[in-house]
């Protein structure tokens, strides 16, 4: 019961103090402040629909920050099956160790606010061997980080609200962060058997990631739902949000692990695309989501389209971006001249 009072005493200072034009990067049994996804989800919700007009009001005027939860992996393991119908491989013993990734200090970089709680630091902090990267993150922000609020409870919880410096450069910066990162605890065994399960099979190449032209190898590729349905959500959101703040260098270097991961993503290569035209790279963007585009089973929609004309436009080509937008309508060429005057303000 005291996490949930001292969460909630959490977000109201931080309702009082945290601007919204900034990113906060939070753990579980932080303080819970509300976001745009949320307000998103509300709305799409069948009780948003049948609300009142005060309710609905409320919803879409309540404040919102700009926040990025921390994954929190409980407990289990994770067996990866093969698509032949082979016997599961363990990849991981212990769900908990993939929370390294997630703590990686290159994931914090460029945010205002991090929020921290000793229900999950005292986990980390019990097995500092098996969880380096958690326990050197929170080492990081004791000596390079501000304490800008503690709320403690009568039995030791605690939470900590954190502030990080504009231009810290003590976390790093996610153009340095490998595209595998998140694999560094991945059975070594597993690393073996997926490989030797190739037909014809993949030499062994040690523990490395990276096939020789640079490709996820086959053990990385295999991890692919477990990298779907957790690593590629965080990678989304600081991506999202970096963008948002204004940091589009950090936003396309947060969809690149992703892209190495699946090139066909179409959702992410947009995402990639747009940071990368707005910080002066937009023939980046052009490959990426031509990339995306070539290898993709569907056909590319018209946000694609108009992502793709702007960078064309950027890069000088603006008779063949406006002939790609044209069949689109109107609003696609307005939006496209806008994207293409945001990067040219922000080129000079």
């Amino acid at each position: 019961m005291q996490l949930f009072v001292l969460a909630g005493q959490a977000r109201r200072w931080c309702e009082a103090h945290l601007p919204h034009g900034e990113i906060v990067i939070t753990e579980a049994y932080g303080a819970p402040l509300f976001f745009e996804g949320q307000r998103d989800v509300l709305r799409r919700s069948p009780a948003y629909a049948k609300a009142s007009a005060g309710v609905r009001r409320r919803v879409d005027e309540r404040p919102a920050w700009i926040v990025v939860p921390l994954p929190l992996e409980v407990s289990g393991r994770i067996d990866v099956r093969g698509t032949q119908g082979e016997s599961a491989i363990t990849a991981w013993d212990d769900i908990t160790r993939l929370s390294n990734a997630y703590y990686d200090p290159r994931l914090v970089a460029g945010a205002g606010w991090v929020i921290t709680s000793s229900a999950v630091r005292d986990r980390f902090a019990a097995d500092p061997a098996r969880y380096p990267a958690p326990n050197a993150l929170y080492a990081r922000l004791e000596r390079y980080a501000t304490r800008a609020a503690r709320f403690a409870g009568a039995s030791g919880p605690t939470v900590d609200v954190w502030r990080l410096a504009p231009g810290e450069t003590a976390f790093g910066h996610p153009a340095t962060l490998e595209p595998w990162w998140w694999t560094d605890t991945v059975s070594p065994a597993f690393r073996r058997e997926a490989d030797a399960r190739m037909q014809p099979p993949v030499p062994d190449p040690g523990s490395g990631a990276a096939m020789p032209d640079g490709s996820p190898r086959p053990w990385v590729r295999a991890l692919a739902p477990v990298f779907e349905g957790r690593v590629r959500t965080l990678l989304e959101a600081l991506a999202v949000e970096h963008g948002t703040v204004g940091h589009p260098e950090r936003a396309f270097a947060y969809t690149l692990p992703a892209l190495w991961m699946n090139p066909a993503d179409l959702e992410m290569a947009t995402i990639g695309a747009h940071a990368a035209r707005e910080a002066g790279l937009a023939d980046d963007g052009r490959r990426i989501l031509e990339r995306a585009v070539a290898e993709s089973s569907r056909p590319p929609d018209a946000k694609v389209t108009v992502e793709y004309a702007a960078c064309l436009a950027v890069l000088g080509q603006r008779a063949r971006a406006e002939a790609l937008v044209a069949p689109l309508g109107p609003a696609a060429r307005i939006a496209m001249e806008e994207m293409v005057a945001r990067a040219e303000k922000a080129a000079k």
